[in-house]
């Protein structure tokens, strides 16, 4: 699955180089922004996935790394944790949350 999703970002990335490489930085920003509904739903396919698979990929890095049973469970009792902080991630620095706050906290009168 994680070559999977690998083939496809770097599959992805390589259509968008290719997609704005004769374009201006102008039309690059438009093809961009057009893109962005897209990427945001590839994001939120990712978090599902991961969100989905912990338990594989826990049982598959025990296995790898020789956990014992407490770090095992230890590793699956991080799951939200790490969820948490993508979700918190895409909120200021993908969705420019933080940005969009101080804008408006600036503009006031």
């Amino acid at each position: 699955m994680l070559g999977g999703f690998a083939v496809i970002t770097l599959g992805t990335g390589l259509g968008m180089l290719l997609w704005t490489r004769p374009e201006t930085p102008g039309d690059f920003s438009q093809k961009l922004a057009a893109a962005g509904p897209w990427l945001f739903a590839w994001r939120c396919l990712l978090f599902g996935a991961l969100i989905g698979f912990w338990p594989t990929f826990c049982r598959s890095v025990a296995r790898w790394r020789e956990l014992t049973n407490d770090q095992l469970r230890r590793l699956r009792q991080a799951r939200w944790t790490v969820v948490a902080w993508l979700v918190a991630l895409e909120l200021l620095l993908g969705q420019n949350v933080a940005g969009r706050f101080i804008n408006l906290w600036a503009s006031r009168p």
